[in-house]
């Protein structure tokens, strides 16, 4: 491990990024889903990472979550340049998350969709059942395109517990997503 690396995390710009590949970040989300057990995690482009770089909180907050995949070309090449890090592709956001259903979908994981507008959340629900037969949406929710009241919270933690979903997809956008995933 380097002096910049964290566990297994590498730091770019003071946050930290884990360097796994699709497979890699699949697995680990998958298996805190069947073993039951809390993993947070968000995929980060340069956007984000400079947004962190510029609000130490919101840092502190993304350093704080489990699996950081980089979402951008940009971020897995400042791995390669500053930590010798060698991965061929972004561990993106959208392409993760359809592999995550996939594997969801053949384990019959109940997954649980939060963010954005209702049409869109709407529209995405029915494209990954269209996608994934075997899908099980155990719920689906826009946001409420601000930021949450700790009452507010509270009943959404207690929807999506009653829902029975082992996997939770947020839609809010950075830097709002992470918060929620720190929260």
């Amino acid at each position: 491990m380097t002096p910049h690396q964290l566990r297994d995390k590498c730091c770019v710009l003071g946050t930290y990024i884990s360097p796994v590949d699709h497979a890699q970040a699949v697995g680990r989300i998958v298996r805190a889903a069947v073993d039951q057990q809390p993993l947070a995690a968000t995929a980060l482009a340069v956007h984000g990472v400079m947004l962190a770089r510029n609000d130490k909180a919101l840092q502190e907050r993304i350093n704080s979550l489990d699996l950081v995949t980089p979402d951008s070309i940009g971020v897995t090449i400042a791995l390669r340049m500053l930590e010798g890090i060698k991965l061929k592709v972004p561990t993106d956001g959208p392409t993760l998350m359809l592999e995550v259903c996939e594997k969801a979908a053949d384990m019959q994981l109940p997954i649980y969709l939060y963010g954005s507008r209702p049409e869109v959340v709407s529209s995405l629900a029915a494209s990954l059942k269209a996608r994934y037969p075997a899908l099980v949406i155990a719920g689906a929710e826009p946001s409420a395109f601000g930021y949450l009241t700790a009452s507010q919270r509270d009943r959404l933690r207690n929807r999506i517990i009653a829902s029975g979903a082992r996997l939770v997809f947020v839609g809010l956008g950075c830097p709002r997503q992470e918060g929620f995933a720190y929260e």
